[in-house]
């Protein structure tokens, strides 16, 4: 059985409701910007439902995220508005 089968998706959010995913993003540019000052685009490897790549598209990077769960990415597309 997969971890991320079946309901995975439909809780994940509410499993990680109080993560800081804005501070957590925060650290990661700051990491970015140490060592790749300008890094503009950014591949996430296992986005989940993509809350850290949209606090750092908000600090002005361009994020391609991927997941191996199918259900993750419809959840994000979702929250996306279909955009994603």
């Amino acid at each position: 059985m997969s971890v991320f089968g079946g309901n995975y998706s439909s809780y994940y959010d509410l499993f990680y409701a109080d993560k800081d995913y804005a501070a957590e993003a925060a650290f990661v540019r700051k990491v970015i910007e140490r060592h790749k000052p300008r890094a503009r685009s950014l591949l996430e490897l296992g986005c989940g439902s993509a809350r850290h790549a949209v606090e750092l598209v908000r600090a002005g990077f361009s994020v391609t995220g991927i997941d191996r769960s199918a259900e993750m990415i419809a959840r994000v597309r979702e929250f996306a508005g279909g955009s994603a």
